[in-house]
């Protein structure tokens, strides 16, 4: 599993750390980022637990970044603080299904049931039974499938150039 934000306040990754003390211990996550709040989510880490099945990575980018998510087998932000979420169309791009919070821009983002499982609340079991349905391969291959396909066809580069054209166009 895979955790990429700004450590702080919101983003849920207390709550992607909580979930990972209701999954089987085969499950592991990579919380890439950094922020204010690392140290506390590093000792609620310990005090779980599950200290030894996460990894804290840092900020990353570049290849150190796209190699995370080549390796990743699911992404999961359980945030409810993101208006849009262009971390969650990055991950779909990779082909990695999402486990996200139905919150502000995210379900427009996330389909729910064909990219990803989206969760009412930031809730740390509602998220490991998310994660749980994902256990499958073949379920985490059709939804990252159609994750990607998304991206392609709603959020390229080409795609939202045509749409601020239109947009520009209108204002004229």
């Amino acid at each position: 599993i895979l955790s990429m934000a700004r450590l702080v306040r919101g983003k849920g990754v207390d709550v992607m750390i909580g979930a990972l003390a209701d999954l089987p211990n085969s499950y592991h996550c990579t919380i890439a980022g950094d922020g204010p709040e690392r140290r506390r989510l590093e000792a609620l880490a310990s005090s779980l637990g599950v200290m030894e099945r996460v990894t804290f990575t840092g900020w990353v980018s570049g290849d150190s970044k796209y190699h995370l998510l080549e390796s990743a087998d699911i992404f999961c932000l359980p945030s409810t603080r993101d208006s849009f979420g262009i971390v969650y169309i990055e991950a779909m791009a990779y082909g990695l299904p999402i486990v996200a919070v139905r919150s502000r821009g995210i379900p427009d983002v996330v389909l729910d049931g064909r990219t990803g499982y989206l969760v009412d609340t930031p809730d740390p079991l509602q998220v490991a039974e998310a994660v749980q349905k994902l256990a499958d391969p073949k379920t985490r291959e059709q939804m990252g499938s159609a994750g990607k396909l998304r991206v392609m066809e709603e959020f390229s580069s080409g795609i939202l150039a045509g749409i601020l054209r239109r947009v520009i166009d209108g204002l004229n």
